[in-house]
C-alpha cells in the first residue's frame, strides 16, 4: 500500500486535462487517419488494392478515404510510401456518414 503513496497516487489537485480546450499531443508512433499528398500521387491505385477493408476509393479526379471503414493499419502507406502518410487525426466523429469521408483533390 505504501508503494502507491510513493508513486503519487494520492497527489492533490487536478490530474486530468480539460479535454475540448486542452488536447493531449499524439505520440510519435500514433497512427491516425491516412493522408494523401496529391502532388506526389501517380494514381497507381496500389493503396486501394492494399486496403483490407476497402476504405479507399479512387475516383476520376480525387481519392476518397472513408474514416468509418478505416482500421488504421497503415497497409496503404506501405503500398505507396511516397504519396501517403499516417496522420495524427483521431477525433473522427460526425453527425452523418458523409462527414466521415475525407476527399483529396489536386490543387
Amino acid at each position: 500500500m505504501f508503494k502507491f503513496l510513493k508513486l503519487g497516487v494520492l497527489k492533490k489537485g487536478v490530474q486530468t486535462r480539460d479535454y475540448p480546450r486542452e488536447r493531449a499531443p499524439a505520440f510519435d508512433a500514433f497512427l491516425g487517419l491516412p493522408m494523401v499528398d496529391m502532388e506526389r500521387c501517380d494514381r497507381c491505385a496500389a493503396c486501394v488494392s492494399a486496403c483490407p477493408v476497402q476504405a479507399i476509393t479512387m475516383l476520376p479526379a480525387e481519392i476518397e478515404i472513408s474514416a468509418e471503414r478505416c482500421i488504421f493499419c497503415a497497409a496503404c502507406v506501405e503500398a505507396c510510401p511516397g504519396a501517403m502518410t499516417m496522420g495524427k487525426e483521431f477525433e473522427l466523429a460526425s453527425l452523418s456518414r458523409d462527414g466521415l469521408k475525407v476527399v483529396y483533390r489536386r490543387g
